[in-house]
């Protein structure tokens, strides 16, 4: 499954259209700006964070599996949770990482 590539933005909603959302969009597009999502509700922090942290979704996305890359090549297929009290391991990181990834582009079940 892929998803729409980024970069996407969050942008609130003109209050003069009798409305309040934050559109997520993702551009460029052939035609422009495409919506991808809308956080519905007023225009507060709370909203406005969730409506932040979707649209930095791809980039979020994309820098965890570049971390993964450069984790497997230093651990060397070692992933297991032993790995834990090593000193400048991270190698235990590795199982949730990539299940996050799976999550992430819907491979798990």
């Amino acid at each position: 499954m892929n998803h729409t590539p980024g970069p996407w933005s969050a942008t609130p909603s003109d209050l003069s259209e009798g409305y309040e959302c934050y559109w997520i969009t993702a551009v460029p597009f052939p035609n422009g700006e495409r919506e991808l999502a809308t956080v519905s509700g007023p225009q507060n922090r709370n909203n406005e964070a969730n409506a932040n942290l979707i649209a930095a979704a791809p980039d979020l996305l994309a820098e965890l599996e570049n971390a993964v890359i450069a984790m497997q090549c230093q651990c060397d297929g070692a992933y297991t949770r032993r790995n834990r009290h090593e000193p400048n391991s991270f190698c235990y990181l590795l199982p949730d990482f990539e299940a996050v990834i799976k999550k992430a582009k819907g491979e798990t079940e």
